[in-house]
């Protein structure tokens, strides 16, 4: 079995039979964020102890089209959700909710490094619209309680980098709306 995933995984992961960049092919991905901006209320965590306890995940779907050659135009969607308390029964104890979602069109611009189109740097730019709410009860001594929805239209700029295989790509970016790990899948044209 580990010798199949093995020899899977090398094939999915070889080197792409053509250009993934070129005019025509869709992009369909799935980022999760790594790192939080303020950009959302939401982000990925996991911390449990005593006292505090702290999960929540904040990810995107994205979906683009390549108008030509390295120059995408596409759609990207985030959610995310958290919690956050700390010892809710004593008195500087707290209970905080988020929740978040965002529709972005989006552009991103891949350069050409190398001949074997692996290795592909990109700029991407985009204008999210985010909806956030986030709830906070506080004990008797707490920073207070309160509750607050924004809907906001933003700007965002950013760079990354994408490795590239014959089934997808693997990819790292950073902008003012996080840190993302993402698994993309290139759908090739069917025109020829």
């Amino acid at each position: 079995m580990l010798t199949m995933a093995l020899a899977s995984f090398s094939s999915a992961w070889s080197q792409p039979a053509s250009n993934p960049t070129e005019k025509g092919n869709k992009q369909a991905g799935l980022q999760v964020m790594l790192a939080w901006t303020d950009m959302y209320n939401s982000y990925t965590t996991l911390s449990i102890d005593d006292n505090n306890k702290s999960y929540g995940i904040n990810m995107a779907g994205l979906y683009g089209w390549l108008l030509e050659r390295n120059w995408m135009v596409g759609l990207q969607v985030n959610a995310g959700a958290y919690r956050d308390s700390y010892a809710k029964g004593e008195p500087y104890g707290y209970d905080e909710k988020g929740f978040d979602i965002s529709l972005t069109p989006i552009t991103r611009y891949y350069f050409t490094v190398d001949k074997k189109h692996r290795f592909k740097p990109f700029l991407f730019a985009g204008l999210p619209v985010v909806y956030s709410n986030m709830e906070r009860e506080s004990g008797a001594n707490g920073p207070g309680s309160y509750q607050d929805e924004t809907l906001q239209l933003r700007a965002s700029f950013g760079l990354g980098a994408a490795y590239f295989g014959r089934a997808g790509s693997l990819e790292l970016n950073v902008s003012n709306m996080g840190f993302f790990f993402g698994v993309n899948k290139f759908i090739p044209s069917r025109r020829k």
